[in-house]
């Protein structure tokens, strides 16, 4: 019914664009209409044309891009940047974001041009509750009689099981240490009915159902449970409710896992983060304080729920697949490959024979570019294997077959990251300078693998091509990430849910001291630094031995330490 609706639009919509011909809006609204039913192709020749009226216009540019995006289609991807980096400065100059923030990471745009953007549309947030500006936070000091302090969850897409937050922390609410914390869960959409929602409910101190609540009923609420620290679990992404934390229901503040990068908020006082993906020497690119944890800050939960991979493989014939077939494999999101490590994934096939790179289908029009542009690359596309994505019961498995997961520069593996790693597959990242583009350095570096990011664009090629030309090597690398993987801080839920409780009490302690709205970076300490004891039944990776390195390859991990 909904697709007929926007056919029945974008028919009234063709028709005014074929009367006048310059009427941009009939072009752009045309354009929006096809983006609605899928029609992607479709899609961008509207909004193309659209910008032959508007080129700096923010919607349809936006919309244009993250539809190219998605379809690989970079014929005009310099163009785009360029406009999008005017557009942006032309909107923000005038107090209005270019796009939403999340968005924003797959623009190419610099880490300080991302926080321009999001100063521009945390304002807007504030602009929206400033009749509440005089309202005045709970939780000025923990509960009477008790000694724990107060944490709040709030998650704007009410802990479903559709969002990679919800099943990445579907334990982590339970193993906070209740001798000194409590934890509040508070639900922004209904129950989905789903497991995790529901192991979620159970292992908090109270959950909060929040459907039919207006944004400030919810932040009274939160304010009158006394809740000391309140974690916005969603910030700019799906189902968004920043208003309520704008708000300012609780003295301390914090940004966690859902939103990768900076909410330009003064309401917002902490991101929570490691030193590998927000590196201190880089504070400006935030307006938060930081809460540096030792390892990743991007807690999964595979070591209690995705017991799977230590099942038997499937074949690898099954996914066409030769027994002597090097698999590298990129498992992202398509809109976050670019031009440049495409290039050099074509580079790397060309260079190794045996090699086939393995994708995953997003779009169909997104794996047939790529497909042509591999053989403009002089690289056979059969080269390239395509499947869509797997059931979830087996999709650990299947993609343990890889040899070699290529990370993409522009927007990181995130929750892809840890799964790969579970699945026993190494990554090669390249960090960049933004949170979306360092957080797999701080996921290899959790699993004992710091040498696994690269420094440059050349060095991911040298380390990735050593890497492919000495698969016993290799082989012994995946194996020894296979056996130690139960092991590892990683996928250490308990570990780093520890390392999590510490900086959220170390952001007390500041507010205690020195009152609300104080903030200093915040360094914790590992659990296995304090006291000087180890942590039990917990072991790092391995590292190889010079020994057991070809040269080659010695030269460039030496490059990585």
């Amino acid at each position: 019914q909904a697709r007929s609706g926007h056919a029945a639009a974008a028919k009234d919509f063709k028709k005014a664009a074929k009367l006048r011909p310059d009427y941009y809006e009939a072009w752009n609204n045309l354009g929006s209409a096809y983006m609605s039913m899928a029609e992607n192709k479709k899609a961008i020749d509207a909004l193309r044309k659209t910008l032959t009226f508007i080129p700096t216009h923010p919607i349809p540019l936006t919309n244009l891009v993250v539809m190219e995006n998605r379809m690989c289609d970079w014929s005009r991807r310099s163009k785009h940047i360029a406009l999008l980096k005017k557009a942006l400065y032309q909107e923000t100059s005038e107090g209005r974001a270019l796009v939403t923030p999340f968005h924003s990471f797959e623009f190419d745009l610099t880490p300080d041009e991302c926080k321009l953007n999001a100063l521009a549309w945390s304002r807007r947030v504030d602009e929206r509750v400033r009749h509440l500006a005089d309202f005045e936070p709970g939780g000025l000091a923990l509960a009477k009689g008790s000694t724990r302090l107060r944490v709040g969850y709030l998650s704007g897409s009410g802990f479903h099981n559709s969002t990679t937050t919800a099943r990445s922390m579907r334990s982590q609410y339970s193993m906070h240490d209740r001798m000194t914390t409590e934890v509040y869960c508070y639900a922004g959409q209904p129950s989905d009915g789903s497991e995790v929602r529901e192991v979620i409910r159970k292992g908090c101190d109270r959950f909060v159902e929040l459907a039919g609540m207006n944004y400030e009923q919810v932040a009274e609420r939160i304010r009158g449970d006394g809740v000391n620290v309140l974690i916005d679990l969603t910030g700019y992404t799906m189902n968004m409710q920043t208003e309520i934390v704008a708000i300012g229901p609780a003295p301390v503040q914090v940004s966690f896992h859902g939103f990768p990068g900076t909410m330009g908020a003064d309401f917002i006082h902490y991101l929570v983060a490691d030193p590998r993906t927000t590196p201190p020497e880089h504070p400006e690119f935030y307006t938060e304080s930081l809460i540096l944890v030792p390892h990743t800050y991007l807690t999964n939960d595979h070591r209690q729920s995705r017991r799977e991979v230590f099942a038997t493989p499937p074949a690898r014939a099954d996914f066409g697949f030769g027994e002597e077939d090097l698999v590298l494999c990129s498992f992202n999101q398509l809109y976050k490959i670019e031009p440049r490590v495409f290039e050099v994934w074509m580079r790397l096939l060309k260079a190794l024979p045996h090699a086939k790179l393995w994708i995953l289908r997003f779009t169909d029009d997104g794996a047939k570019k790529l497909a042509k542009y591999a053989e403009k690359h002089g690289v056979s596309p059969d080269r390239i294997v395509v499947h869509d994505q797997f059931p979830a019961e087996r999709e650990f498995l299947i993609k343990g077959l890889a040899d070699l997961f290529l990370d993409t520069p522009l927007f990181n593996a995130h929750t892809t990251g840890g799964d790969v790693l579970w699945s026993g597959v190494p990554i090669l990242t390249l960090p960049g300078e933004g949170f979306a583009q360092r957080v797999a350095s701080g996921l290899v570096a959790s699993a004992g693998m710091g040498y696994m990011a690269a420094r440059t664009m050349e060095d991911y090629y040298d380390l990735a091509l050593a890497l492919s030309r000495n698969p016993k090597t290799l082989k012994a690398i995946a194996s020894r990430l296979r056996e130690d993987r139960d092991k590892l801080p990683l996928f250490d839920t308990r570990l780093l849910t520890s390392e999590l409780d510490r900086g959220l009490h170390m952001s007390w302690e500041v507010q205690e001291v020195y009152g609300t709205g104080s903030r200093y970076h915040l360094k914790c300490r590992s659990a296995d630094s304090i006291g000087g004891r180890g942590r039990e039944g917990c072991v790092g990776h391995r590292s190889l031995d010079e020994e057991e390195l070809p040269p080659d390859l010695f030269v460039v991990l030496a490059r990585h330490p």
